[in-house]
């Protein structure tokens, strides 16, 4: 697919035009300062589709490399499987850190033992939360 160089004007005719707004420095009449921005704007589309067309002709591929790098970079069902299965961990920790709690409070237990589980709860559930935070972050 080609696109076409703009019909009312040649192209020989239209690198003129650019030329001689270049050249123009002083510019006497608001009639003339319109067509020299007509001008400078035809030769800014000129060079777009210059550069353009070539692109034209893999546009097919291009576009499936977009598609495909979009693919890639916005899939995050890992991740949110991930903090899901984390979630979960979470509940467990909470509930173990709670039953310890409960029989604590209610049953006589060697207090160094049970300090030292419940910290063990604790810090699994901080590792577990920061993992959580860090893949919100990248989410």
């Amino acid at each position: 697919m080609q696109i076409d160089f703009p019909t009312f004007l040649s192209k020989s005719i239209y690198l003129k035009a650019y030329k001689v707004t270049l050249i123009k420095t002083r510019i006497c009449s608001k009639n003339n300062v319109i067509l020299n921005i007509i001008f400078l704007k035809d030769h800014l589309k000129y060079k777009f589709l210059e550069a353009f067309n070539p692109i034209l002709l893999y546009r097919d591929e291009l576009v499936a490399n977009c598609r495909l790098a979009q693919e890639v970079l916005c899939d995050c069902a890992n991740i949110d499987a991930e903090i899901n299965e984390l979630h979960r961990e979470i509940e467990v920790v909470a509930e173990l850190s709670r039953k310890a709690i409960y029989k604590n409070a209610h049953t006589p237990i060697n207090q160094a033992e049970w300090y030292e589980r419940n910290n063990g709860y604790l810090e699994r559930h901080r590792k577990v939360s920061e993992r959580v935070t860090e893949l919100q972050r990248a989410n």
